[in-house]
């Protein structure tokens, strides 16, 4: 005797659907096609879910979104490598433009919407400001904390809005960043 299939919600021994899941395959299609390719439509269909079992593991697509910028820029706001605070300055900023290359259309969701900034890039921020004070010893650390995030937001959105991949790499950055870092030696 074969036992009837009816419709309704798979056991939950059956169900192989996660949050996890969700995000690593909305990470793979914002990657190579855009965030637009990451609706919860598509996705469901890609899993062979509704859109709302989407839904139900991930919440709306804000938190979506925020998760995978947690994912993208975890570790980015932990503690620098290096002996001098121009290294850990220098070491926080390469560590962040390897996930923006990496990441660069997640990125345009950032830019697209600044409520995406949280946690990590948080972090991030408090510590540029704090090792940039330690690199000028309170002079013009405001300007010189503008001149550098202004630079690396201008690297980040070159990146972002590169053809895929992108033509530019950190060594890329990090000369430019080299220049400016050696004149607060002098």
């Amino acid at each position: 005797m074969t036992k009837a299939v009816t419709a309704g919600r798979p056991f939950k021994q059956d169900s192989t659907l996660s949050k996890g899941k969700i995000l690593s395959l909305a990470m793979r299609l914002i990657e190579e096609e855009g965030e637009k390719a990451a609706s919860f439509r598509a996705l469901a269909k890609k899993l062979d879910v509704t859109p709302m079992a989407v839904s139900h593991h991930v919440g709306n697509r804000q938190l979506m979104l925020e998760g995978l910028i947690a994912r993208a820029f975890y570790g980015v706001g932990s503690e620098p490598k290096g002996d001098a605070p121009t290294e850990q300055l220098r070491f926080l900023l390469a560590r962040y433009c390897d996930r923006v290359l990496k990441h660069p259309n997640l990125f345009k969701c950032v830019l697209a919407d600044p409520r995406l900034i949280e946690g990590e890039l948080f972090l991030l921020t408090d510590l540029i400001k704090s090792y940039v004070r330690k690199t000028t010893k309170g002079d013009n650390d405001n300007a010189l904390l503008n001149l550098i995030v202004d630079y690396t937001h201008g690297f980040a959105l070159s990146v972002s809005a590169a053809p895929s991949p992108p033509q530019l790499t950190t060594d890329d950055y990090l000369r430019s960043l080299d220049w400016i870092l050696e004149r607060l030696d002098s």
